[in-house]
């Protein structure tokens, strides 16, 4: 749908939860569809919860997988007031018994054996207002295996992911584009900086935003590596340390 949710499990049998989709369900994305696909890939238990900013098509389906799985730990982007849907979040993992980290641009994490998690924002010592639409205190990281990247930006917007890649060294194969495809998180200098070879949209069929922008859409066919899940269901990407495959449908 026009939420956002990644499942990554590793080599070593950890399953990693990225957002959690849901959008003005109350609770339905996560009963309906998160939890029922977790639990026919035989997900028993979260080992690593990434919730890049309580916006409520990222988040809501993470409070039901609070409510329903055992989580070991939650990863949180710094600088989000314990308000609103983040109060929630924190509330539940508190009760879950999960451990909470706050990350930071700078941080990095093993995820088992085979992946890395690097942070690249938002910086240590920012302070969102606690606004849904903050969008640019999202979590910005990247899941390497080896030599092979793959990124995921949230909803961060295009300035924001410009300034990124002034400061950092940003290559990935693999991009999840920001905020559904928007417009608002097209940036030209960053897409070429990264050198990605392919593009994720999570985003739903006929949606009244009308995400993706066409000039997301446009860039990337260009680059010959668009992916859409309004027009090909789930995205399955298989990291090795030199090379990936995607498939698409279940």
């Amino acid at each position: 749908g026009q939420g956002d949710a990644a499942l990554i499990r590793t080599g070593d049998g950890l399953n990693i939860l990225s957002d959690g989709g849901g959008t003005g369900s109350g609770g339905a994305v996560g009963e309906y569809i998160l939890l029922p696909y977790l639990k026919s890939r035989g997900v028993a238990a979260v080992d690593v919860m990434i919730s890049s900013h309580p916006d409520q098509d990222h988040i809501d389906g993470l409070l039901s997988v609070l409510d329903n799985l055992p989580v070991r730990t939650l990863i949180v982007g710094s600088g989000w007031p314990e308000q609103g849907l983040q109060a929630q979040l924190l509330a539940r993992a508190r009760q879950n018994g999960a451990e909470l980290l706050e990350a930071a641009a700078g941080d990095a994490y093993r995820l088992g054996d085979t992946l890395k998690l690097t942070v690249y924002s938002p910086p240590e010592g920012a302070r969102s207002s606690g606004d849904a639409e903050d969008n640019d205190y999202s979590l910005v990281c990247e899941i390497s295996c080896g030599e092979t990247d793959m990124l995921f930006t949230g909803d961060a917007g295009g300035e924001l992911l410009s300034r990124l890649a002034d400061t950092y060294d940003i290559e990935a194969e693999i991009v999840k584009l920001p905020h559904h495809g928007s417009k608002t998180g097209y940036s030209l200098d960053f897409y070429q900086g990264c050198r990605a070879k392919a593009a994720i949209i999570s985003v739903g069929a006929d949606n009244s935003y009308g995400h993706p922008a066409a000039g997301v859409v446009e860039y990337w066919q260009e680059q010959g590596g668009l992916y859409r899940t309004d027009e090909q269901g789930a995205v399955t990407v298989r990291l090795t340390a030199r090379d990936y495959t995607v498939e698409t449908g279940e």
